[in-house]
């Protein structure tokens, strides 16, 4: 028998209750999600780390989409297999990254509630109690607080930047932003991100505080910093879809 450890684990990925439908498209198999909408024109979108078709009102099914835009559905799908090839490397069955490590799910201990052992790297929860995820949430959004605290001392010394103040958010579209009032918002999300992903983040906003644009003088002070930009921007990319996936796109 199943247990609800292994039921919620299972599919880490692609997790959802809407049933996979697949379709031959120039011999590769194309697996995709289908859900009707109220909306005028149909729409594709790659979300979660799975196709998804949002069929409109007038559209009797989604075959005819899908062959008017084959190209661009076989691009974008086969540029996300890669990297969720990449993604499904990082750790084993019943885990999830924390600040750069695997840390494992186990079934909570009746009445000492949902808790996250940084120590041990162990989270205890029970994902049929909404109670549990938001505690969950809440005490990995007070550790990533600590974590940006350090960084961004550290980091406004180096840059002698100061920040009026920031906040932790379950941003949808972005890892940061940086306002014209000298306010920065995090993504709770990078707290599921490598430590040096998360500086590269964290310092990206900070020198907003000097150059609002990305300009010249912004990408050479990032390059001198880091190095390789373009190879972090790729590994953002990958970990884009892992934070938006699965687990963690019900946890968060």
């Amino acid at each position: 028998m199943e247990t609800q450890r292994d039921v919620m684990m299972d599919d880490l990925w692609n997790y959802t209750d809407t049933p996979v439908k697949t379709m031959l498209l120039d011999g590769i198999k194309i697996p995709y999600r289908v859900e009707r909408r109220s909306i005028k024109n149909t729409r594709l979108e790659f979300d979660k780390g799975q196709l998804w078709i949002f069929l409109s009102r007038r559209e009797l099914n989604e075959k005819a989409i899908l062959l008017e835009k084959k190209r661009w559905v076989l691009k974008h799908y086969l540029k996300l297999k890669q990297r969720l090839e990449v993604i499904k490397k990082w750790h084993g069955k019943n885990q999830i990254m924390v600040l750069g490590g695997p840390f494992t799910f186990v079934n909570y201990i009746k009445g000492r509630g949902a808790r996250v052992d940084f120590g041990q790297k162990i989270i205890h929860m029970n994902w049929e109690s909404s109670r549990h995820k938001t505690r969950v949430k809440n005490l990995l959004k007070k550790r990533f607080r600590d974590e940006l605290n350090n960084r961004l001392k550290t980091f406004s010394e180096e840059l002698r930047q100061e920040p009026v103040g920031f906040r932790i958010k379950n941003q949808r579209t972005s890892w940061g932003s940086c306002s014209s009032k000298r306010n920065l918002n995090f993504n709770l999300r990078l707290i599921f991100l490598p430590p040096q992903l998360i500086d590269y983040v964290v310092f990206h906003e900070m020198l907003h505080l000097r150059y609002m644009s990305h300009g010249k003088r912004f990408h050479a002070v990032m390059k001198r910093k880091f190095g390789d930009v373009k190879r972090f921007e790729d590994e953002l990319a990958n970990w884009w879809h892992y934070t938006n996936s699965g687990v963690i796109s019900r946890l968060i």
